[in-house]
This record gives structure tokens, sequence and C-alpha cells, in this order.
């Protein structure tokens, strides 16, 4: 099939985007090795003697990929950014993605998250932050230029359009192939910005108040109130259940938003616990970059009542990761925190998110 008939084809299963792909070119172009699309002109081109060495399933991958790139706005997203390591990086979103979530097949040597040792299904932007510097050149750019305003409105209106309805319906599992995509991305989005909020705001409140400093927040009555102390240091406990429940996915989740959420503060130290019946791992950390090396433990059941009750005994905040899943007998006397995947869970004392 030639590219427009593969084109079309794609076109038709994603009905809900033809207000933006019926603008799409599509031309041959014997200056590039492979295709890439032209954000700015909407036109895709594809180097004709490529496009016969590949068959029909690989020519849809092919499509796919070079669509993806303006549906999820990889020009605005990657404003600031070398342009050769952020292409690598929105090549490994898409790729792992359309491998893994659509099973396509993909063409011999593309990009994908495994040749540097990353895992799939990861934004791009985790991807640019995980590359090597000296990865950073891509063999060819495959998307270039920036949309039209007229253009992202409309790419903005329909994405949002089709994620207000996943929502209504929770049909994350959708087989549409851009629909199953905006469930990933723009949710895993909104989810990670949700919780890395509510971390923040945890970690950063506090009861004392001084009442020497003034504020420059008034009441209704004219007074200035206190100010809260200046906040030096952040120090706290996050436990993370450790069961087999636990996704890798839902692990490295939480790992990055806890990541980005301490790179705002100047200073902190976290005792990041690894748990099940028992305590299984332990560690101090300090610094950024040493989160990195935190490796996943497995073990079996789970119980909260030992990492409570070494909160208890230490007095600082507790941060638990967990599914909910597990026995819990013991009295907490501490500022906590759940953070719950596939669901909240009744009986759990403290505030709680849910992040799936």
């Amino acid at each position: 099939m030639n590219a427009r008939e593969i084109f079309e084809e794609v076109m038709n299963k994603e009905w809900r985007w033809s207000p933006i792909l019926v603008k799409i070119r599509i031309v041959e172009d014997e200056n590039i090795s492979t295709a890439c699309i032209e954000l700015d002109k909407l036109i895709i081109h594809i180097n004709p003697k490529f496009w016969e060495e590949i068959d029909d399933d690989q020519r849809r991958f092919v499509i796919y990929h070079e669509i993806l790139h303006m549906l999820f706005e990889h020009d605005t997203r990657g404003q600031g950014k070398n342009s050769s390591k952020w292409n690598i990086a929105t090549d490994c979103e898409i790729n792992s993605f359309l491998k893994l979530r659509n099973n396509m097949k993909l063409i011999s040597g593309v990009i994908i998250p495994s040749m540097f040792g990353l895992p799939d299904n990861e934004l791009a932007e985790f991807y640019y932050d995980k590359i090597p510097e000296n990865k950073g050149s891509a063999p060819e750019e495959h998307f270039k230029g920036k949309l039209s305003d007229d253009a992202r409105d409309t790419v903005r209106k329909i994405r949002g359009e089709i994620l207000n309805e996943i929502r209504r319906k929770q049909s994350y599992g959708t087989s549409n192939t851009i629909e199953a995509l905006i469930s990933f991305v723009e949710l895993k989005k909104i989810t990670s910005e949700r919780l890395r909020r509510e971390l923040e705001r945890f970690l950063v409140e506090k009861d004392e108040i001084d009442w020497m400093r003034q504020s420059r927040r008034v009441n209704a009555k004219g007074f200035y109130l206190p100010r809260n102390r200046d906040i030096e240091r952040i120090e706290a406990i996050v436990g993370i259940d450790s069961s087999g429940s636990i996704s890798h996915e839902d692990f490295r989740f939480f790992l990055e938003v806890l990541r980005g959420t301490l790179s705002k503060f100047r200073f902190f130290e976290v005792e990041i616990i690894q748990f099940d019946v028992n305590i299984k791992q332990c560690g101090i950390y300090n610094r950024i970059d040493k989160l990195s090396e935190i490796k996943r433990v497995f073990s079996g059941d789970t119980s909260f009542d030992k990492i409570i009750r070494y909160a208890n005994k230490k007095g600082k905040k507790l941060i638990i990761f967990t599914d909910g899943d597990g026995r819990l007998r013991e009295e907490i006397k501490v500022p906590v925190l759940w953070v719950l995947v596939r669901g909240d869970r009744e009986g759990l004392s403290g505030r709680r998110v849910v992040i799936r």
C-alpha cells in the first residue's frame, strides 16, 4: 500500500482526530533517510526507497509514529532542551508504547528505551533526564518546526474531549491506539503533578508558629497574622510496600515523583524503608542522585505495624506507598500520608492520596 492509503486507513480508525488529520499532506522526499513530520506545515515527509523496503505493518507504525509527535506537542514540551537528545527521548516514549501497548511491528534499529538500559512506558521527560549526555545525537530528527496556533488549539481541544470521555467511562484499556496513548500520557502527567503537590504540601506543613515575627497577611480585623517558621530542613520516613502486588511501573513512578519533589528543597533527609511484615531494607538519603540507586526488594505479605512503630519511635512524618492491602494494629502517633495504588481503603487514619 502507498503512504496515502496507509494514512487514510489510520485516519479512518482514529476518526476523532479527523479535524487535524485531514490537514496533513504526505510527500515523497529523498533528502531524508526514513520519515519525519514538519509541524508548522503539517507535512509528513517519507523517503520512497525506505517505504518500499518495509511491509504494511511497519508502514502503519511509521505513520502512527509521526502523527504522535504532533498530537503530544513534542515541540512545546521540548522547549529549552537539546533538540537531538529530545528527539531520542520522544522516540523512546512513542516506540515503547506502540510496541508494548499496541503490539505494533517496529522497524529494525528504531530507538527504544532498552538501548539505554531504561524501562518502557515512561514519559519523554523521564527519558530525557536519564539518557547520557554523550548519547545526545539522534541519527535523524523525526519532527521539526512548531505547530501553528490554530493547529495547536485543535489538537488540545480534541485531546481534552477524549480525556474527559476516558475519565467518565474509566476506560483506560481502550484498544484505540491514540486514545490509549491519551490515557497513558495525559493521566500520568496529571497524576504525577497531583502526587507531587500532595507530597510537597505534606512535607512542608509545620505546626510551629513564630509569634514574634509578623507576616504580611492581615486578617479581617486588621491584625497581622503570625508567620510559620522558615523551613530549614525536610525530614521524613518513606515506607515502600515491597509485596508482589506493587508493580515495577508503580514502584518507579513513585520514586520519580518523590525525587522531583525533594529536588525542590535545598536540604532534606529522608529514610527510605522497604517492608513487608518486617523491615527489609533501609537507607538514609540527602542527595537526589542517590535515589536512583534504590533497587526493588520483593517480599511476601504486608503489615504496616513495624514501619508505623518505627516512625512513632523516631517522631517523624511518615509517607507510606502501598496498595493498602495489609494488617494494621499499631496506633499511629505521627503525621502520615498514605499513597495508594489502585483505589482507596477505609480504616487508614491520616491523609490518603490515590494515584491510580
